[in-house]
């Protein structure tokens, strides 16, 4: 899955795999996507029907696990439900909290400003240089830089 859509749809589709009761699942549009069938069958997912396919919203049933589930991903989805909206604080809170830990773990002692990861912040730099150091060049390219 070198693919970043490819995989936030992978793990969408898990958690709908570990649901045991909810059969409609509303998430954020990934990216600017808008048909999302192609990525789906790319992970074996059958696609019973497809709903909509528009900029605003893109919604399929599909079957997990012999399970009839419907999806929905809605752009700007956490401006419209909160389900959505707190799903996303949750997961920057826990985005950031994994960032704090991994700066710790390369020796970052200060508590802020650290390296968020992303290309605009100077630190995220610092962060890369020292991951360099510990294991090189090509891992460090590998393991932690996105590409697009």
């Amino acid at each position: 899955l070198n693919n970043k859509a490819l995989l936030d749809l992978s793990l969408f589709v898990e958690l709908l795999k570990n649901s045991e009761s909810h059969t409609v699942a509303l998430v954020g549009k990934i990216g600017g996507m808008r048909r999302y069938q192609p990525y789906f069958e790319m992970l074996g997912i059958s696609v019973l029907e497809t709903i909509y396919e528009e900029p605003e919203r893109s919604s399929y049933r599909i079957s997990v696990d012999d399970k009839d589930q419907t999806i929905h991903f809605i752009r700007n989805g956490d401006e419209i439900f909160f389900p959505i909206a707190f799903a996303s604080i949750i997961g920057k809170y826990l985005r950031e909290l994994f960032m704090f830990s991994f700066n710790q773990s390369l020796g970052f002692k200060e508590k802020i400003p650290y390296g968020s990861g992303y290309r605009h912040d100077s630190k995220t730099y610092e962060l890369i240089q020292a991951l360099k150091k510990r294991f090189g060049e090509k891992k460090t390219k590998e393991c932690f830089l996105r590409s697009r």
